[in-house]
This record gives structure tokens, sequence and C-alpha cells, in this order.
């Protein structure tokens, strides 16, 4: 009560004069003000000092360490990476290095440039805030140092085309942020470790041309951001596991060239994004799926030198912008459907090897863009169709070793392109038409086991 009396008298001693005392009370405050804001300017100015000292530190810190990388290559390489000096900036002197606006060093891009040497001296621990390391097609050898798992902020990682060897360290699963991984074209060995299903982030995986062997782990289908997953041409053994279906964003799916068996899983309808499905060069048995049938956006589809059986499904005839069709070298059996008429876009079309039987379909004549067409070693009967001559963008017909009759249509004279005609081991008969004078591009040309006969001049 008395401070609050003692204001109210003070108040209604000097109503007049509140304005002088305010005015009187400014210049001190202001004073007061600009004291605590210069001192506040002076920590400040302290401070991003003291950071930039830091920055430099840590900056250096890191040059260090590349610097300790290259001091372990081979003399051709340290010449290749003479900018880096410890007399230059690392963030603005040294080629393939870059920094992030902090000044940390975020980026090493290295390709093609003839680096030889091991990884065991580039200490990743060191690097914490790489983003990208690009080290392809180089000489790189030995293995991938486990403390790679510490450079969390990795999203790209590519080591493709060296000679680096040795397990995949199970610490790359601890790269969460990864969106491209590329190891393809090394001599990996082991398994593919199960914690890759980790990398949920992962766009692109490529960890084909290795020496992988083991099966593909279930935990591949937790990775359900990837467009394109090869795994091709490695040691690879068991079923194609199930929740391949899971990854419905794959464009490309590259598994070609193990020793995979088993079926084709019918999951592989869930996949109707893919343009490119290769399983050629495996172990692979049952029948085609029919819903391959769903991946309506396939431009490129390769079954070959598999054991797979049964009869070509009609289902294929949906898949209208396919280029290339490879289902050689099977035991697929029955008639070649009608419905591949409908592949207008195809331009390779083997189906050689295999055990089909019946006619060639008339519709074959509707593939106007076909420059090749391999359908040797079948059953197949009945006549060449006159409808061959359509093809007229052929440049090579193989349809030798079969059981086709009849003559040589009079129609093949208009595959002006064709550079190679194999006819050869079949029951055709008649004479041999002088229209295949006009196939004057052609290079190979057989006609052996048949009963034909030449031509009289004029007829």
């Amino acid at each position: 009560m008395a401070i609050s009396f003692t204001a109210k008298v003070f108040s209604s001693l000097f109503p007049a004069d509140m304005s002088i005392l305010n005015y009187s009370i400014c210049p001190i405050t202001l004073v007061f003000a600009c004291l605590v804001i210069l001192d506040l300017l002076s920590c400040s100015g302290v401070n991003a000092a003291s950071d930039q000292m830091h920055a430099a530190s840590r900056t250096a810190s890191e040059g260090k360490a590349l610097l300790t990388w290259k001091a372990s290559l081979d003399n051709y390489s340290q010449s290749k990476l003479s900018s880096w000096s410890s007399s230059a900036n690392p963030c603005s002197a040294w080629d393939g290095v870059r920094c992030n606006k902090a000044g940390r060093v975020s980026v090493i891009n290295i390709t093609s440039s003839g680096i030889k040497g091991t990884l065991d001296h580039l200490n990743f621990s060191s690097l914490p805030h790489l983003t990208t390391i690009e080290l392809s097609q180089n000489a790189l050898y030995g293995t991938i140092p486990s403390n790679i798992g510490n450079v969390s902020r990795l999203t790209y990682l590519a080591f493709w085309s060296n000679q680096l060897s040795g397990a995949i360290p199970i610490e790359i699963s601890q790269l969460t942020n990864l969106r491209f991984l590329y190891l393809s074209y090394n001599s990996f060995n082991g398994s593919i470790p199960t914690s890759i299903g980790n990398l949920t982030g992962l766009t692109m995986l490529n960890l084909g041309s290795n020496k992988l062997s083991g099966w593909i782990p279930e935990e591949i289908g937790k990775l359900k951001s990837l467009t394109k997953l090869s795994l091709a041409n490695n040691k690879l053994t068991g079923p194609i596991p199930l929740s391949i279906g899971n990854l419905s964003g794959l464009t490309l799916l590259h598994l070609f060239q193990n020793y995979l068996s088993g079926p084709i899983p019918k999951v592989i309808g869930n996949l109707t994004k893919l343009n490119e499905l290769s399983f050629f060069g495996n172990q692979l048995s049952g029948p085609i799926p029919e819903e391959i049938g769903e991946l309506k956006s396939l431009t490129g589809l390769s079954l070959a030198n598999n054991t797979l059986t049964g009869p070509i499904p009609l289902s294929i005839g949906n898949l209208s912008d396919l280029t290339l069709l490879y289902l050689y070298q099977n035991y697929l059996s029955g008639p070649i459907p009608e419905e591949i008429g409908k592949l207008k876009s195809l331009t390779k079309l083997t189906l050689a090897n295999n055990t089909l039987t019946g006619r060639i379909p008339l519709s074959i004549g509707n593939l106007s863009d076909l420059s090749l067409l391999y359908l040797y070693q079948n059953y197949l009967s009945g006549p060449i169709p006159e409808e061959i001559g359509k093809l007229k963008s052929l440049t090579e017909l193989s349809l030798g070793n079969n059981m086709l009759t009849g003559r040589i249509p009079l129609s093949i004279g208009n595959l002006s392109d064709l550079t190679l005609l194999y006819l050869y081991q079949n029951y055709l008969s008649g004479p041999i038409p002088e229209e295949i004078g006009k196939l004057k591009s052609l290079t190979k040309l057989t006609l052996a086991n048949n009963t034909l006969r030449a031509s009289p001049m004029g007829v």
C-alpha cells in the first residue's frame, strides 16, 4: 500500500512535470541500451570470429583426412590429385571436392581418373558432412571400410567399375539417408546383407556384375521407394522372393545371369510401372504367368535361357509398347499365339530353341518395325506365310530347323534390308524363287536340308 500510495502522491504532486521527468530519464535509458547493444555486438563479433575459426579448423581437419588418403595412393593417382594441397583451401581449390555453406566437405567426385589404391586410409569418420561419394570407374581395390557407416548424411554412394572385393559391409545399412547405391562391376562376394532393408529411402540399387551369392533377401521388399534394381550377373541362388511384388514403383528389374530357380512369381504383375524386365540366364521353371500381361509399360522383356514350360500366355498381347521380346532357349510349348501380332512396336522377337508347334501366325505380318525374327529350332509346321514379306524392316530372319512345308514365298523378295536368311532343315519344296536375287544386302544365306530345286530361268 505504501508503494501504491507514494506513486499516487508523486503523480498528484507533479502532474504537469511528468513529461519533463520522462524526457530526463530517456537519455539515461538510451545510454544503457546502447552499452548493452555494443556489448552484444562485441560478443557477436567474437562468436562469429570464433565460429569461423572453428569452421576453418574443422575444414582443415577434413582436408588432412583427404591428404592422408591421397598419400596412400600410387604416384600417378597423387599426380592426378595435385590440386589437393595443404596450402590450398579444399572448398575452393581442390579438384573433385565441394563444400556446403558451412564450409564442410560435402562432395567427393572423382570419376574415370585412374585412381589406384585402397580405401583403407580414407577415414570416413572424419568426413561427417559428406552427402555424395562418387569414385566410379577407377582402379580402387581392397574392401570398403566399416567406418563408412559413420557418414550418416550420405545420399549418393557410387563405387561402380573398380576392383573392390570382400563382403558388402553391413554398416552400409546405417546410411538411412541413402537414395542412390551403385556398387556394380566389382568383385564383391558373400551374401546381400538382410539389413539392406533398412535403406528405405533408396531409389536406385545396383549390385550387378559382382560375385555375390546366396538368396535374394526377402527384406529387399522393404525398399518401396526403388525405381531401379539390378542384381544381375552374380551367383545368386534360390527363388525370386515374393516380397519383390511390394516394389510397385520399379521401372527396371534386372536379375539376369544368376542361378535363380523356382517359378516366376505371380506377384510380378504388381510391378505395373516396369519398362525393363530381364530374368534371362537363370534356372527358372514353370509357366510364364498370365500376370505378365499386366506390365503394360514394358518395352523390354527377356526370360530367355531358363527352363520355363507351358504355352506363351495370350496376355502377352497386352504389352503394346514392347520393342524387345526374348523367350528363346526354354521348353515353351504350344502354338505361337495370334496375339503376338498386337505387339506393333516390336523390333526384336526371338522364340528360338523351344518346343513350339503349329503354324507361324499370319498376324506376324503386323510387326512392321521388326528387324530381327528368330523362330529356329522348334516344331513349327505349315507354310511360311506370304505375310512375312510385309516385314520390310527385317535384317535377320531365321526359321531353320523346324517342320515347315510348301514353297518359299515370293514376297521374300520385299525384304530388301535382309542380311541373314536361314531356312535350313525344314521340308520346304519347289523352286528357289528368283526374288531371292533382290536381297542385295544378304551376307548369310542357307537353304540346306530341304527339298528345294533350282528355279528355271525366266520362271
